[in-house]
């Protein structure tokens, strides 16, 4: 004989803690999908990288944001030497990208049809003779 205990409003109580429970579950959830939105957009940002005989890295892709791009000059202790064929190709979110000095070699298209990107620049800024 099973026995179910009732509220005064005629409701399982066994029913209202799992609405309570699901209620709970919900908003962890909410609070979990702000708490990614307010991450920095700079955690967001993604290289694709290939690593070279050499032990020097080539980016081979980026998903943003930021649109803003400053490639790294090393990546876990590896130095960034170059961009891959096709890494920006038609990459029209790409507004800006800020490569550093240790990068010798872009590939072929690297920033193909990048339609807004405005501005590039090396870091350090080669120096002025």
């Amino acid at each position: 004989m099973d026995t179910y205990f009732f509220d005064l409003a005629g409701e399982s109580l066994e029913y209202a803690a799992q609405e309570r429970n699901n209620r709970m579950i919900s908003t962890w959830l909410v609070l979990f999908g702000l708490l990614l939105l307010a991450a920095p957009a700079s955690a967001q940002a993604q290289f694709l990288w290939a690593k070279n005989a050499d032990n020097t890295l080539t980016t081979t892709g980026y998903t943003g944001p930021p649109w803003a791009v400053t490639i790294p000059a090393t990546i876990n202790g590896l130095t960034v030497a170059g961009i891959g064929d096709d890494a920006f190709f038609f990459d029209s979110g790409v507004t800006n990208v800020t490569i550093p000095d240790g990068v010798t070699s872009i590939g072929d298209l690297a920033f193909y049809d990048c339609a807004n990107l405005t501005n590039s620049a090396r870091t350090p800024p080669p120096a002025i003779c």
